[in-house]
């Protein structure tokens, strides 16, 4: 048995839509599909940022696309793909995507000076502490022990500002701070990576992972469900296929047409991508001849 007879579910690799069309089926895709404008709009917006198969847009597709018959699933594609173009080349992206990027910027903690600075501040509240608490209970101290007490107290204060005491406070303080700044490096790698200053680098990149993705997908391959840990599942006759990409797998769900529809308003926007310098410094790749 087919997995398109078992299912009827499409995901539209919507890293990036676009296609060419009119703006009234572009428009008018969106009440076929369930969606409103709005929603739309957030869900594309929030797909530049992460486009696995898990987002509101993947589930909003599989519910959209269940409901149409295989023969209107390209056009549909297509116009959905246009009308995703004209809205992110739009000012009312572009406006929604830098407030988005600037949101989600890592905020660099702000150290409390040098280590050396931090170090004796730490170490003087570690007196202040005894000396306060040795404040508390000093009246209470007999005065057959006083002496003895004054000198552990003594003895106490010395060891905290002991050199050896200090290297560890002083290693545990360098620990923090380098793996503080490790985090924030990497959270500032990944922000420029998924939200990059020009939303036409992470567009070109969605574009070309899906390509790469679905350029051979078996629409003939046979499967059939198979039992697992969460209950019934597809499983493909050839193994290798339970290994393609999320996008690949989606596809042969969607159907030829509707397959072939994405991947030529892809091509088409990638190729229109190639003329903007700014995207095709970042790839370091000529996506003219790519494709």
């Amino acid at each position: 048995m087919s997995r398109q007879a078992l299912t009827r579910k499409l995901l539209i690799p919507l890293g990036v839509l676009a296609a060419a069309g009119s703006a009234a089926l572009a428009q008018s895709v969106l009440a076929q599909l369930g969606l409103t404008e709005a929603t739309a709009r957030k869900y594309v917006l929030e797909n530049m940022e992460d486009a696995g198969p898990g987002t509101a847009m993947a589930t909003a597709a599989r519910s959209a696309y269940g409901k149409l018959p295989p023969a209107a699933r390209g056009p549909a594609t297509t116009a959905f793909y246009a009308w995703t173009r004209t809205y992110v080349n739009s000012a009312a992206f572009k406006t929604a995507y830098a407030q988005r990027r600037t949101e989600r910027m890592p905020v660099a903690i702000q150290e409390p000076g040098t280590v050396d600075q931090e170090l004796k501040a730490k170490t003087d509240a570690q007196v202040k502490d005894l000396e306060e608490t040795a404040t508390l209970i000093r009246p209470s101290i007999p005065a057959a022990d006083r002496a003895t007490w004054e000198a552990e107290l003594k003895g106490q204060i010395a060891q905290v500002r002991s050199p050896e005491m200090g290297q560890g406070q002083r290693q545990y303080i360098e620990k923090r701070r380098a793996e503080t700044k490790a985090g924030y490096d990497l959270g500032m790698s990944q922000w420029k990576e998924n939200l990059p200053a020009d939303p036409m680098v992470r567009v070109a990149r969605h574009l070309r992972e899906f390509l790469g993705a679905t350029g051979d997908v078996d629409f003939a391959a046979k499967g059939k469900m198979v039992p697992g840990e969460a209950g019934m599942f597809f499983s493909f006759d050839n193994p290798a296929y339970n290994k393609k990409p999320w996008q690949w797998r989606d596809c042969y769900d969607a159907g030829q047409d509707a397959t072939a529809a994405a991947r030529a308003a892809a091509q088409a926007w990638l190729k229109e991508l190639a003329t903007t310098s700014s995207t095709r410094q970042a790839f370091k790749v000529s996506y003219s001849a790519t494709f």
